[in-house]
């Protein structure tokens, strides 16, 4: 598994599943990520400019290449529907390395 490609994980949330289910099969359209998995409604609790909120969001979840991590950041700013998205990402630390591959866009063993 050290021979892999580095895969990131990446998440964000949104306030509908049609808006999730929209910026997940535009982000697999564009290239920009190689799977989207949308799950919810989760319930949030947040404060928003000093007011205390509740909501229920989709959460995305993005797989990407690691060379492809910061196109993906760059698409989501630009696309999604929040004045401040939520965007968060980190490496995988372990991954499979035919999925890796898979990920990547190169040929599956």
């Amino acid at each position: 598994m050290t021979d892999s490609p580095t895969i990131f994980i990446a998440w964000t949330t949104v306030d509908s599943a049609e808006t999730a289910a929209l910026l997940a099969r535009r982000a697999v359209d564009a290239g920009v990520a190689a799977c989207v998995q949308v799950d919810g409604p989760v319930r949030s609790f947040y404060k928003w400019q000093g007011k205390a909120e509740t909501g229920d969001e989709w959460r995305l979840v993005f797989k990407v290449a690691g060379e492809g991590i910061e196109s993906l950041e760059i698409w989501l700013k630009a696309n999604h529907p929040y004045e401040t998205p939520q965007w968060l990402a980190c490496r995988a630390d372990r991954v499979d390395a035919a999925y890796a591959l898979w990920v990547k866009g190169g040929p599956v063993p």
